[in-house]
């Protein structure tokens, strides 16, 4: 997990080449004015989800396999919940199309406020629980999807 201002996004820069793109991509500034739905920067292996979504006082937990992802609030605010992969009980079935398992809401882990200017990124090992309230009642948002898988 990694927990930055975007001005610092440069400096990690150089762990895999697809982390590059989305680095370069987002230091470019442009997801911040992109339509609600998915943009493809390098086919399947480096896109972007643009979101907009009512906060909660709970959700689900989710981890991935094969992609990264990269959570940068532009407007509202969000806290998503961090914690091992491990540490979670009751991870339903992998749905490897998705890249997506889930498990019900838990108190374990910390909860990371996510405001504009930042961004979070969860790797595959790490479980994150995010669209969770802190004083804000929506989060407007772009989620990079970066395949860490060789391909």
């Amino acid at each position: 997990m990694i927990l930055d201002r975007i001005e610092n996004i440069g400096t990690y820069l150089g762990i895999s080449r697809h982390l590059d793109i989305a680095i370069k991509e987002i230091q470019k500034g442009h997801y911040k004015n992109w339509d609600i739905g998915r943009h493809e920067i390098e086919g399947n292996n480096v896109f972007c989800n643009r979101v907009y979504l009512e906060t909660k006082e709970e959700n689900s937990w989710e981890r991935h396999e094969e992609y990264l992802d990269i959570h940068i609030v532009i407007d509202g605010s969000e806290v998503i919940r961090y914690s091992e992969c491990s540490y979670v009980n009751d991870w339903g079935e992998f749905d490897a199309k998705g890249d997506c398992a889930l498990a019900p809401f838990s108190d374990t882990g910390i909860d990371l406020r996510i405001n504009p200017g930042w961004f979070l990124i969860v790797f595959p090992q790490d479980a994150h629980m995010p669209g969770l309230r802190d004083d804000g009642e929506f989060s407007d948002k772009a989620i990079f999807k970066v395949c860490v898988k060789g391909k």
